[in-house]
């Protein structure tokens, strides 16, 4: 019965005839298949007065081909991919809950742990960090080795 229709399914698609039984008896079904149109490389561009193949008296020299628009091209940055790391260089750091020792500590990081740099403070002694427990917290500047100059990451509030 699966092979019954598995055959009719291929033939659907190359469009042959199919034997069929039923019992004793056997008939034959075909089975007409058009494929849907498909975009190759250009698609013809037309009016009402455009001349085409099936139309009686007209041929298709006349008629022009339009390229097909391609698809937009879809960027990928860099810190898309790789974001920017800072890897902890103190044998312990405190992760605080905001930019300075008033802020409560929520937890500690061990040297060479790497965290993603979200921004600095304005005052650039402290940088943010995702993610400890799921969370932005907050490292003394000077206990993270940063990828590049502090002044160059974005003010976070």
């Amino acid at each position: 019965m699966i092979l019954s229709l598995v055959a009719i399914g291929l033939a659907i698609l190359v469009g042959l005839a199919i034997p069929l039984s039923s019992g004793g008896g056997q008939s034959t079904m075909s089975l007409n298949w058009t494929p849907p149109a498909t975009s190759t490389a250009a698609v013809r561009s037309v009016d009402a007065s455009t001349p085409l193949p099936d139309r009686p008296g007209t041929s298709s020299e006349t008629s022009t081909l339009a390229p097909i628009r391609s698809l937009p091209t879809v960027t990928i940055t860099p810190s898309q991919i790789n974001p920017v790391q800072a890897h902890i260089s103190t044998d312990l750091a405190n992760l605080r809950s905001g930019p300075g020792a008033a802020y409560g500590v929520v937890g500690t990081a061990l040297s060479g742990e790497v965290f993603e740099i979200i921004g600095r403070s304005t005052d650039e002694e402290w940088v943010q960090l995702c993610c400890f427990n799921g969370a932005n917290v907050w490292v003394a500047a000077q206990f993270a080795k940063l990828p590049a100059a502090l002044k160059t990451y974005k003010i976070v509030r």
